[in-house]
């Protein structure tokens, strides 16, 4: 007998929104999550639709995925947000 052991992973994600801001947030199931996001379920992304996967980072623990996006909102500009995206400090998607 055999068992597959799963392992949790969480994602830190940016997207670009159609009115060309970013949304910062995290998930455990980024495949279910961006689908939300493409169907108008999520409040905050809804009148901003299509949008589009720009950037992601994956964490063993999701203290670790919290921290990151935390981070990541504290960065108030475009600019910089645009920075971290372009700058290989995470996998761009």
């Amino acid at each position: 007998r055999s068992f597959i052991i799963y392992k949790q992973m969480f994602h830190v994600y940016i997207l670009r929104l159609s009115n060309s801001k970013h949304y910062i947030g995290r998930t455990n199931n980024i495949e279910s999550r961006l689908i939300r996001h493409q169907t108008g379920q999520v409040r905050s992304t809804k009148a901003f639709r299509p949008v589009e996967l720009i950037y992601q980072e994956v964490f063993e623990s999701r203290s670790e995925g919290v921290k990151r996006e935390l981070y990541l909102k504290s960065l108030k500009s475009h600019e910089a947000v645009e920075k971290i995206i372009h700058s290989g400090d995470g996998p761009v998607v």
